[in-house]
């Protein structure tokens, strides 16, 4: 039973925005689920979106769009799918293929039982969702890893000209990966039953059975939208012995590629403020998971010396790749004293640059040099034994 707001309206999408990366310290982050959702029920307040549960319809676009699934529906897609293509609903013998029909509820009086049975030679199984702004191309891959020979998405005329043609559009290029033939098909403007039935067996005249229903699906519990897709590619690539090789450069995907060069001091700016995994720091290096990166920028814009870049790139080999890669790394510099690590030598010889950069221009050239000198000196010394250091010079000196 759906949720209720305090007004009686329905409220179906739930929202748990920690670790969203929609901004962090004045940087505007990620703007997908704003981007995603037109009733006005997302909205930015500086760093943060603000859901307002009143204007929400249950489009399920937000849950659909948020690579880390920070957005969930109350009725969930994927259990419908597993329910219905899944080992709960075998197929009778004689069936040749299985269509998978992603149908707004609005179109719902199209597609009856009595319907159904005027469909020839396929098995066509409806899914009825709230709206097709709900359905991601994570959900069509899983269509066909469940086992489906085709998918279908139907609507009315608002929804489908809400749906996006990158949804589609990704998962086709994803599949095309995979030498799978033309299997999805976008179907609109449906006046009647029978042109939509016209409309599936057209598209279905074309279809053979998958190689992929052979196979058993592959697990996606608790897991977010984006490690669902990784999973479902990879699995995809496993079953059919193929790895796919196309990159798409410059698409307004919420995937990137990161670079760092020698002027990056590691002093963490980047790792902190993202929010997805994607970059982590380990003393010296700077760890990057191409999977878990979701274009947000904002480790691009809080870096203080301007040594990363993001590129926008959807490299579908680095996607199914979990493996970490150090994309920058430099010497530890070990403390004087206590031999302790304590800060890398790219941020000792940046912060040494900035005493001679910033001396002092009251005192004279030999002043000058010695003040540099041991100012350099100290710094060899890590944050615990550079107190002592100093005061022990003081006392030389007096």
């Amino acid at each position: 039973m759906k949720r209720k707001t305090d007004s009686g309206h329905d409220a179906p999408a739930i929202a748990d925005l920690k670790g969203c990366a929609s901004g962090k310290s004045g940087f505007t982050g990620c703007t997908l689920c704003e981007s995603a959702c037109r009733h006005g029920a997302i909205t930015r307040s500086g760093d943060n979106i603000i859901f307002d549960e009143i204007s929400c319809t249950g489009c399920g676009a937000c849950a659909s769009a948020c690579p880390l699934s920070l957005f969930r529906m109350e009725e969930d897609i994927y259990s419908k799918m597993d329910s219905l293509l899944g080992t709960l609903n075998p197929l009778p013998e004689k069936t040749a293929y299985k269509i998978l029909m992603f149908i707004c509820e609005h179109n719902r009086h199209l597609f009856d039982t009595k319907t159904s049975k005027k469909i020839k030679y396929q098995a066509v199984f409806p899914l009825f969702v709230p709206d097709l702004a709900g359905i991601s191309e994570t959900h069509i891959l899983r269509a066909f890893d469940l086992g489906a020979d085709g998918v279908i998405i139907s609507g009315c005329n608002e929804c489908t000209g809400k749906f996006s043609k990158v949804t589609s559009g990704l998962a086709g290029q994803i599949l095309s990966e995979f030498n799978p033939g033309d299997r999805i098909s976008i179907i609109k403007n449906n006046k009647n039953a029978k042109s939509l039935i016209s409309s599936i067996e057209s598209f279905s005249e074309h279809i053979t059975p998958s190689p992929l229903r052979k196979f058993q699906p592959v697990e996606l519990k608790n897991t977010s939208n984006r490690q669902k897709l990784i999973k479902l590619m990879s699995s995809i690539a496993a079953k059919t012995g193929i790895i796919p090789h196309t990159v798409i450069e410059n698409a307004l995907l919420p995937f990137a590629d990161i670079t760092i060069s020698s002027s990056c001091t590691v002093c963490g700016a980047c790792t902190s403020m993202c929010t997805a995994g994607a970059l982590l720091r380990d003393e010296g290096s700077i760890t990057f998971r191409y999977g878990n990166c979701i274009a947000c920028g904002l480790c691009e814009k809080a870096c203080p010396e301007k040594a990363l870049t993001m590129r926008r790139v959807l490299g579908m080999e680095k996607l199914i790749d979990e493996a970490s890669s150090t994309i920058y790394s430099s010497e530890v510099q070990v403390c004087a004293s206590c031999r302790k690590p304590y800060m890398t030598r790219a941020a000792f010889e940046r912060i040494s640059c900035s005493f001679i950069e910033n001396v002092r221009n009251d005192i004279g050239p030999k002043e000058q040099i010695e003040l540099i000198r041991n100012q350099t000196e100290l710094l060899t010394y890590c944050e615990i034994c550079r107190p002592a250091r100093a005061i022990m010079r003081m006392e030389v000196l007096s």
